[in-house]
C-alpha cells in the first residue's frame, strides 16, 4: 500500500471521471411511465453509507474561523485551516490517502463560504465533512453567491451535523454524490438541495428552519433520496417543496416521519419532462402539486 504523502496532480481522477461518465451515458432510459419505474428500480440505497468508517481508517484535518490558510496543513486542532475551500484544495492536491478516509472537522462558528469540490480525492472514495453532532446550529456555512457545498466530476462527499444558509445548500452534477445527514437548512435564497446532470444526493433527517425558493430540486437524469424524517419546527415558506424535471427522480423512503408539515407553505411538488416523484405514502408538506403527464411528468403518492 502506498504511503500517505504529497503527490503531483494525478490522472487517476480524470480516468475515474471519464469511465464513470461513459458508464452512466451508456445506460438508456425507457420511455414514459416505464422510464420512471426503471429509474427507481436502479436506486439501491447503501445503508452502510449512513455510518462513519472506523477511526483507524480516518485521516483528520481541522478548520476554524480564526485559523490560518497560508502555509498550513491543518493536521491538528491547534493548527486549523481558516476556510473550507482552502482546506479542500489542499486535501485534493497534496495527499494520496492510500485507502483511508480524509475527515474535515469544522469548529463551531460562522463560515462565509463552503467548498466547490471537483473530482474524487486520490486514494479515497469519499471525503467526510463534520460539524457539531451535539449542536448542529453551532456550525453555520453560508453559500455566499453560490451553494455552500457543490460536488462535480465524480466527487463523493458526506456532510454531517451543521447548518447551511444563504444562496444555496448542496448541489451535485456530473456523476457526483453528496450524502447530507442531519443538516439544518436556514433561510436560503435559491435551492436548499439541487441535483443536476447525473448528480446524486442522499438526505437523512433534514430540518427546514427558514424560507427558500426550493427545498429539493432534481434535473437532467439526477437522483435525490430522502430518508428518516423531515422536520419543519416553525413557520416557513418554500415555493416548491420538491420538483423533478428531465428524467430525474425524487424518492421519499416509506414510513418517514414528517413533523410540522403544517408549518410549511408553498407548492408540494412539480413533475415535468419525464421527471418522477415517489412519495411512498408520505403526505408531503405544502398546499398543492402538479404533474404534467403530457410531458412525461409522474407523481406516485
Amino acid at each position: 500500500m502506498a504511503a500517505i504523502g504529497r503527490v503531483s496532480p494525478s490522472l487517476r481522477n480524470r480516468r475515474y471521471f471519464l469511465a464513470a461518465t461513459a458508464a452512466a451515458a451508456a445506460t438508456p432510459l425507457a420511455p414514459g411511465k416505464a422510464r420512471a419505474a426503471s429509474m427507481r428500480n436502479r436506486v439501491t440505497p447503501d445503508m452502510a453509507t449512513f455510518y462513519a468508517p472506523q477511526e483507524q481508517h480516518r485521516m483528520h484535518f481541522y478548520v476554524h474561523p480564526d485559523g490560518t490558510d497560508s502555509g498550513n496543513r491543518g493536521l491538528s486542532p491547534e493548527t486549523p485551516f481558516k476556510t473550507i475551500q482552502y482546506a479542500y484544495d489542499r486535501l485534493a492536491q497534496d495527499f494520496d490517502y492510500a485507502g483511508t478516509f480524509p475527515t474535515l472537522n469544522l469548529a463551531d462558528g460562522n463560515y462565509p463560504q463552503g467548498a466547490y469540490m471537483q473530482t474524487p480525492l486520490v486514494g479515497s472514495c469519499r471525503l467526510y465533512i463534520l460539524g457539531n453532532s451535539s449542536d448542529r446550529a453551532a456550525v453555520v456555512v453560508n453559500g455566499d453567491g453560490q451553494f455552500a457545498f457543490s460536488a462535480v466530476d465524480g466527487a463523493m462527499v458526506t456532510v454531517r451535523d451543521l447548518t447551511v444558509s444563504g444562496h444555496g445548500g448542496f448541489s451535485t452534477s456530473y456523476v457526483s454524490r453528496i450524502n447530507a445527514y442531519d443538516i439544518i437548512f436556514g433561510t436560503t435564497i435559491g435551492h436548499c438541495v439541487a441535483a443536476g446532470t447525473k448528480g446524486w444526493i442522499n438526505l437523512l433527517r433534514p430540518t427546514i428552519a427558514g424560507d427558500a425558493a426550493v427545498f429539493i430540486g432534481a434535473t437532467y437524469q439526477s437522483i435525490i433520496n430522502v430518508y428518516g424524517s423531515v422536520a419543519v419546527p416553525a413557520r416557513a415558506n418554500v415555493q416548491y417543496f420538491c420538483y423533478s424535471y428531465y428524467d430525474s427522480l425524487v424518492d421519499f423512503a416509506s414510513g418517514m416521519a414528517i413533523t410540522g408539515a403544517d408549518n410549511l407553505t408553498g407548492q408540494q411538488y412539480r413533475a415535468f419532462y419525464g421527471g418522477a416523484i415517489y412519495a411512498n405514502g408520505n403526505a408531503l408538506p405544502g398546499t398543492s402539486g402538479e404533474a404534467d403527464a403530457a410531458s412525461g411528468g409522474r407523481f406516485f403518492a
